[in-house]
């Protein structure tokens, strides 16, 4: 009977604490879906954001999942000759109309080795081009991070591997302030910057089939940390030791494969501000 007893507190007490529940689940049309994250929009509040740059389209979805707009372009490049990265989703930074969302493309050829950047209203007009040029020194718009304050709730948001699924839970708390609004820290914002608790600021030259330069900081009364590389799928390739004393680290991409890789840095504290390379061959 006491067993018995034990066992019903054990459970009811789990279940009372249990308050991480699954909330929605997305079919998002791309496997391992990395990119589907959330932005805060200027007039419309946060929303979350499901890319589709292989057929040029980036959905935005209302915090009760019903679709919020979808923004086309006609990508340049195809997924075998390039890639497309997003950045800046924005309703009034590249023009004062809040009743329309543009977006900045980076589109990167593997044959020719140029990347451009573009920026697109929502119907895909095209508002700037400018080819041979890179993008610098801010986080990749994609990696938010998992966990993102929105209105409804702390969010936590899980990609299928091997499917095209995301899945989106509520938490029953909030992180560390950050990013912040109203004292809790917040998704990507508008005018997205590199964190001021430290992380990787620039890397170069990007895409890379040689030695690569890593730029860094380390977080206020942090002296020594990791650089940490994963592939895409989020397998950790490399591990390299980093200290304050310093704020670069050259980095010898012969070591990998011809693809996409995603440099972190890990602290005590936890990861912080991330960048992704290319490497050639």
């Amino acid at each position: 009977m006491k067993k018995l007893l034990t066992l019903l507190f054990l459970v009811v007490t789990f279940g009372s604490n249990a308050q991480i529940t699954l909330e929605h689940v997305y079919s998002t049309g791309v496997v391992n879906n990395q990119a589907f994250t959330t932005v805060k929009l200027s007039s419309s509040g946060y929303k979350y954001v499901n890319p589709d740059l292989v057929n040029g389209t980036i959905t935005l979805y209302n915090l009760n999942h019903s679709v919020f707009k979808t923004l086309t372009y006609t990508p340049l490049i195809t997924s075998s000759t390039g890639q497309d990265s997003y950045f800046y989703i924005s309703e009034t930074l590249f023009d004062l109309d809040s009743s329309n969302v543009e977006f900045l493309i980076r589109s990167y050829n593997y044959d020719s080795l140029v990347s451009t950047v573009l920026i697109y209203e929502e119907n895909g007009t095209l508002l700037f081009r400018k080819d041979s040029v890179n993008l610098n020194g801010f986080e990749y718009s994609w990696y938010a991070g998992s966990i993102s304050y929105t209105t409804a709730g702390t969010k936590l948001r899980l990609s299928g591997q091997f499917t095209d699924s995301v899945y989106i839970y509520s938490l029953p708390g909030n992180l560390v302030c950050n990013d912040c609004t109203d004292g809790i820290i917040s998704s990507m914002t508008e005018l997205n910057g590199t964190s001021q608790n430290g992380g990787i600021s620039k890397l170069y030259p990007n895409p890379t089939s040689g030695q690569t330069t890593v730029e860094y900081t380390l977080p206020q009364g942090i002296t020594k940390a990791d650089l940490v590389v994963y592939d895409m799928q989020g397998h950790e390739i490399k591990r390299y030791k980093v200290t304050n004393a310093f704020n670069t680290i050259i980095i010898n991409a012969n070591e990998l494969a011809t693809g996409t890789y995603y440099y972190q840095i890990q602290t005590s504290a936890g990861f912080n501000a991330g960048k992704k390379m290319i490497v050639i061959k």
